[in-house]
């Protein structure tokens, strides 16, 4: 199947997580989202993997980068493990959606109020 052919296809992770995809294909699928966001925040994306004792692990820059935060919201914070950065920022709230979600929301409760 042409690489054309297969960035049609949703890379669909969740459904199937033990699937193997082709670098190549993984980058260029997601390539056009990462090259917006990167203009939209000013800075480029980071490593999405850090070298860690057993291999590589998800890098928490690369999470904070994606949640639209500033540089080292988390990551920068004296004392934080690696795990205990990976737990805040999964447990934070993308700005973006907070604000969407407040603008979609407010005008109900004042209506209902």
């Amino acid at each position: 199947m042409s690489i054309a052919r297969q960035l049609e296809l949703p890379l669909d992770v969740a459904a199937d997580p033990y699937r193997e995809y082709d670098a190549a294909i993984v980058a260029a699928y997601y390539d056009p989202a990462i090259r917006r966001w990167e203009h939209l925040l000013g800075r480029p994306a980071p490593a999405p993997v850090v070298p860690g004792r057993s291999g590589h692990r998800l890098n928490p820059q690369l999470t904070e980068w994606m949640m639209g935060l500033p540089l080292g919201w988390v990551t920068a914070v004296p004392g934080l493990s690696h795990p205990e950065q990976l737990r805040i920022l999964g447990n934070g709230v993308v700005p973006q959606q907070a604000a969407h979600a407040l603008r979609l929301l407010l005008p109900v409760m004042e209506r209902a109020a």
